[in-house]
């Protein structure tokens, strides 16, 4: 059985992580605040010191969950994403869904990777071949050519 400590920290990953869904995350925040003013309204019977826990738990939950909206995978792990979701025969709603990720935090990943030049142009065409597959080719190959000037001037600010 795991501890407390233990609990609290795998909880806090799946919320900043977006690993649950927004409304699990919601319900989360709002349980454990409960949960601070349960357990301090049972051991002081002073309604004052449980209300101002319950804010404590609060204000703790909030900040992850801004965490949550700014969450971005590390370089190496936005990487390993790129090349999956490349390989994969998945579109990105079901590559999502089987990976425990929103959509919008890999579509995120995807572009994060490509225009920071973390990623090869040989899987940015792969990616831009898959793209093809499931959407309008126009609206794609104007997406990919964004992508690519965001590309280029990343390299030229490096080089500077």
């Amino acid at each position: 059985m795991a501890s407390q400590s233990t609990f609290y920290s795998i909880l806090s990953k799946a919320v900043i992580e977006q690993i649950v869904p927004d409304d699990v995350a919601e319900d989360i925040k709002n349980v454990s605040a409960a949960n601070s003013v349960l357990k301090v309204e049972t051991i002081s019977k002073n309604g004052k010191k449980a209300s101002d826990a319950g804010q404590r738990g609060l204000r703790a939950w909030k900040k992850r969950l801004i965490r949550r909206q700014n969450f971005q995978f590390p370089k190496q792990e936005a990487i390993k994403i790129a090349e999956n979701y490349a390989k994969s025969p998945l579109p990105q709603k079901d590559f999502s869904r089987e990976n425990y990720m929103p959509v919008k935090l890999l579509s995120q990943t995807l572009k994060r990777a490509i225009i920071l030049n973390w990623i090869p142009d040989s899987l940015v065409e792969e990616l831009r071949q898959k793209a093809l597959i499931y959407n309008d080719q126009e609206r794609v190959n104007r997406f990919f050519d964004l992508l690519s000037r965001a590309r280029k001037e990343n390299k030229c600010q490096k080089r500077k």
